[in-house]
C-alpha cells in the first residue's frame, strides 16, 4: 500500500506544525495549575486531533495493487458451412476437453456467428472476417493464447483476413475437406450492373472454370422470362480451362428482371449445382446526361468520372469552366462541380437553374453559400484527416454490407476543421468518425429544396477506390457508393410524400426489411398515420403486415422468406398515398460453387499469424504445439485501487475517539 496526495510533502509538515502550535498555545498556561502528566496527555490528544483534521483536508488517498491470475485463453471455431460434408462436433468437443488448464471458448461460424458447436453443417456462406471481428470485440481486453479454426479454407463472403487488420494471436487451422480436383464445370462469378435502361444493350460478364474435361463441348445459355436470349458453344481445350466473356444483352422489359445463366450438364460431373447462376437487373426507362464542370484537376474527379463511364446509364461530359457555354446547362440532368466558378455569368446560370448539383472537394466549399441557405459552415482554415461513418438516420438509399465495411475501414478523408449549421431539409449521408466516436459533423450531405444539391465536404475518395481495389481486385463497392448517390440525385422524387425504402434483391439468409417515410403537405416528416403492406408471392398468396412507428418513421422487419419473386403494395390508411414494388429472394448457392478444399489458404493464414496447419489425425500434436507456445501462459493482471482516507471508517472512529476522550478528561478535571 502507498499513501499519496495531490499536494507536496511540505503541506504535511505544515499539518504537524499547525497541530503543535495550536496544542501548545491551548495548554501552555495550564501547566502550572495541573499535573504535568495530565497536560502532556491532553496536549497529545489535541495534537492528534488537529493533525488528523488538517491532514484530511489535503484529501490523501490510499493506493493498493491487486493481482489476479488468468489462465490462457484458447478459442475453438467450427466452420459449419455446407461445403464441409462431415460433422466436426464430436471432434472439437473432445479437443476442447484436452485444454483443461485453459479458459476454452467455443464458437461456430458461416454466414452467422454463434457461441456453441453445431452437430450439422448448413451454413449458406463462409465469412472469416465476421469470425475475427467478433473475436476481436469479445476479447479486446484479454490475451488470446491460440485460435483453432476447423475449416476447409473456402470463404465466399467478407474480406480476406490476410489483407485486413493485424492479428495479434496465432491461428491453428485444422484442415478439412478434400483437395482432390474432380471433373467439374462451374460458374465462378457473374458481374453486371444493378440498373440498365430500356431498349439499351448492357453487359453481363460470365467467368467459368472447367476441370478435367478436355475435349468436351458444352453450351452457355442466358434466359430471361424463360426465353433464350443468348447461347454460345464452348470447346474445352485443356484439363484446366478458364472461360471469360462479356455478353451484351438487350433490355426489352421494364422492372426487376431475372437472368438465368446456365451451362450444360455432363454425366462425369460430381457437383452439378454450380452449373447455373441467377442474377437480377432493374430495367428503367430513362438515360441521364452528366456534366463534370471543373476549374481544377483532382484525383477525386478522375475516380468519379471512371465510375460513371463504367455505367451505361450515364453519358458523361467533362468541361473546364473557362470553356463552358452556360446555355448548354439545360442539356444535362446532373452537374458535378470541382473547384470554384469565377465566371459570374456561369455562376448565375447555375444558381438559378433547376438541375441537381453535386459539389466536390474543399476548393468548392465557398459554393455552398451561393447555392443554398440551408447550410452554413464556420471554417477555421485548418485541415484535418477524419474517418467516416454512415449516418444511421439516412434513408434515401441503402448501403450493402460490403459498402458499409468499406466506409468503416477505408483510409481517412481530408476536410476543413470547422462547424456546420444545417437546416431540417438537409440529409446527412456520411458523418465524421474519430476512433469509435461518430461526430455530428457531416462529410456528405444533400439538401432538399426546389432541386437537390449534394456536397462532398471532404477530399480523398480516390484513396477509397485504391483501397477497394487492393482488397478485392476490383472497385465495385466503391462504384456502388457513387452510382447510388448519382442515381438518387437525378431521380425526380421530391414531390413524393410517401416513400418506401427496401432492397429489391435479397438473399435467402437475410431478413426482409422495409422502411417508410411519410411527409405532410409542408414536407415535414410525420408518423401519426397507420401504414400497412400486402406482400404477394408467385403462387398468389397474400400476406398482410402493419409497419411499426418509430421516432419519425416507420419500420417493418418480416424476417426470412422462401426464395422467389414477390410484389407488394404499401398504403397509408385514410389517405390516397401508396407505393407498389417488387423484390426477389435469391437462392444462396455460394457453398456449392466449389467442393475442393483450399488448404493453401489455411496454410497462409497460419503462417501469417505465426501459427501452424494441422490435420484431423494430428490433434495430439496440435495440443502439444499450443501448450509449448510462448503465448500459452498464465497472465497476471494488476489492478490499482484508490480509496480516500476520509472514507475509511476506522480512521473516522479513531478521530472521534480522540476528540471524545479529550473532552471527557477536560470535563472531569474542570478544564471546561
Amino acid at each position: 500500500m502507498e499513501l499519496i496526495t495531490q499536494y507536496s510533502y511540505f503541506y504535511i509538515i505544515l499539518c504537524f506544525l499547525l497541530a503543535f502550535l495550536y496544542s501548545s498555545i491551548l495548554y501552555y498556561k495550564q501547566k502550572k495549575k495541573y499535573s504535568q502528566i495530565l497536560i502532556r496527555f491532553l496536549f497529545i490528544l489535541r495534537f492528534l486531533t488537529i493533525c488528523l483534521l488538517s491532514f484530511l483536508l489535503l484529501a490523501p488517498v490510499l493506493k493498493s495493487n491487486n493481482y489476479e491470475t488468468s489462465e490462457p485463453v484458447v478459442i475453438i471455431a467450427q466452420d459449419v458451412s455446407s461445403s464441409i460434408k462431415d460433422s466436426t462436433y464430436d471432434l472439437l468437443t473432445s479437443l476442447a476437453e484436452d485444454f483443461s488448464d485453459c479458459n476454452v471458448y467455443s464458437f461456430s461460424f458461416s454466414d452467422h456467428f454463434d457461441t456453441i458447436f453445431y452437430p450439422y453443417n448448413v451454413g449458406l456462406e463462409t465469412n472469416f472476417s465476421k469470425l475475427l471481428n467478433n473475436i476481436e470485440s469479445r476479447f479486446s481486453a484479454q490475451e488470446i493464447s491460440a485460435l483453432i479454426i476447423a475449416s476447409d479454407g473456402l470463404y465466399n463472403s467478407g474480406a480476406n483476413p490476410l489483407y485486413g487488420k493485424k492479428i495479434n494471436f496465432p491461428i491453428y487451422p485444422i484442415a478439412l475437406g478434400d483437395t482432390n480436383i474432380s471433373k467439374d464445370i462451374r460458374i465462378m462469378r457473374v458481374y453486371n450492373n444493378d440498373f440498365a435502361f430500356l431498349d439499351n444493350r448492357f453487359p453481363i460478364e460470365v467467368s467459368v472454370s472447367i476441370q478435367k474435361l478436355k475435349g468436351k463441348d458444352i453450351e452457355l445459355i442466358i434466359l430471361n422470362n424463360n426465353n433464350v436470349i443468348y447461347s454460345e458453344a464452348i470447346n474445352i481445350t485443356n484439363n484446366d480451362y478458364f472461360y471469360n466473356n462479356e455478353v451484351l444483352v438487350e433490355a426489352t422489359d421494364l422492372g426487376l428482371q431475372k437472368y438465368e445463366i446456365k451451362l450444360s450438364l455432363l454425366e462425369e460431373e460430381k457437383n452439378k449445382k454450380n452449373n447455373s447462376y441467377d442474377t437480377y437487373i432493374d430495367i428503367i426507362d430513362s438515360r441521364y446526361n452528366v456534366l463534370l464542370l471543373h476549374s481544377i484537376s483532382h484525383p477525386d474527379l478522375a475516380a468519379y468520372k471512371n465510375t460513371l463511364d463504367k455505367n451505361k446509364n450515364y453519358t458523361v461530359d467533362i468541361c473546364h469552366v473557362d470553356d463552358f457555354i452556360a446555355s448548354e446547362l439545360a442539356n444535362y440532368h446532373l452537374m458535378a462541380l470541382f473547384g470554384e466558378v469565377n465566371n459570374e455569368s456561369i455562376l448565375e446560370k447555375i444558381k438559378y437553374s433547376e438541375i441537381p448539383i453535386l459539389v466536390f472537394g474543399l476548393s468548392s466549399m465557398e459554393s455552398m453559400s451561393s447555392f443554398t441557405s440551408s447550410i452554413t459552415f464556420n471554417n477555421k482554415d485548418a485541415l484535418q484527416d477524419v474517418y467516416s461513418a454512415i449516418n444511421p438516420e439516412f434513408f434515401r438509399f441503402t448501403f450493402s454490407d460490403e459498402l458499409k465495411s468499406l466506409v468503416n475501414n477505408a483510409p481517412p478523408l481530408t476536410n476543413f476543421l470547422g462547424k456546420f449549421d444545417i437546416a431540417s431539409n438537409v440529409d446527412v449521408v456520411l458523418r465524421e468518425r474519430i476512433g469509435e466516436y461518430i461526430r455530428d459533423q457531416p462529410l456528405v450531405l444533400i439538401t432538399q429544396e426546389k432541386r437537390k444539391i449534394g456536397f462532398l465536404a471532404a477530399e480523398g475518395f480516390w484513396r477509397w477506390k485504391l483501397y477497394n481495389y487492393f482488397n478485392e481486385q476490383d472497385t465495385r463497392v466503391f462504384d456502388e457508393l457513387f452510382i447510388k448517390l448519382t442515381q438518387y440525385m437525378v431521380i425526380e422524387d421530391l414531390k413524393k410524400r410517401f416513400v418506401v425504402i427496401y432492397e429489391n434483391q435479397i438473399q435467402e439468409n437475410e431478413d426482409v426489411i422495409f422502411e417508410a417515410r411519410l411527409f405532410n403537405e409542408s414536407f415535414e416528416l410525420i408518423n401519426d398515420k397507420e401504414v400497412e403492406i400486402i406482400i404477394s408471392n408467385e403462387k398468389g398468396d397474400d400476406f398482410y403486415y402493419v409497419f411499426s412507428q418509430e421516432s419519425k418513421s416507420y419500420k417493418l422487419i418480416i424476417g426470412k422468406l422462401e426464395p422467389g419473386n414477390y410484389s407488394f403494395v404499401a398504403k397509408v390508411k385514410g389517405q390516397e398515398l401508396f407505393q407498389e414494388g417488387v423484390f426477389d429472394i435469391k437462392n444462396v448457392e455460394l457453398e456449392s460453387l466449389t467442393e475442393v478444399a483450399d488448404h493453401h489458404f489455411l496454410s497462409e493464414l497460419a503462417s501469417y499469424t505465426n501459427g501452424k496447419l494441422f490435420f484431423k489425425n494430428e490433434l495430439k500434436e496440435l495440443v502439444q504445439e499450443i501448450s509449448n507456445h510462448k503465448n500459452h501462459k498464465n497472465i497476471i493482471y494488476e489492478t490499482e485501487k484508490l480509496k480516500e482516507i476520509i472514507n475509511i471508517d476506522w480512521i473516522l472512529l479513531i478521530l472521534l475517539f480522540v476528540i471524545l476522550l479529550e473532552w471527557i478528561i477536560r470535563r472531569y478535571n474542570g478544564l471546561i
